[in-house]
């Protein structure tokens, strides 16, 4: 897994796990034929975790310094979720 920081090439993690989420509001089962009436407010939207088993003093300061930033601008390239490769995305760190 690559990843970039608003262009620039970032350590990459020791564990990554990426799941690809939609949003939705007020979705529901129909009682007439059991379907899912689905009222998505986002769609593709990507989670990803990830973890450093060793990083420098230095390493470790330039991420915890990369969470602050809200939304971050993050490119992605990842062999799990070709769709999102060498695209751009805002992410918000939790």
């Amino acid at each position: 897994m690559i990843w970039k920081l608003e262009g620039k090439l970032m350590k990459t993690p020791s564990e990554y796990d990426d799941d690809i989420e939609d949003t939705d509001s007020d979705s529901y089962t129909s009682i007439i034929d059991a379907s899912l009436i689905d009222n998505p407010i986002a769609v593709g939207m990507l989670n990803c975790n990830m973890s450093w088993d060793c990083l420098t003093e230095e390493e470790a300061e330039e991420l915890c310094q990369a969470t602050y930033k809200n939304p971050m601008i993050v490119t992605i390239k990842a062999p799990s979720i070709p769709r999102w490769n060498d695209r751009k995305c805002k992410v918000s760190c939790k």
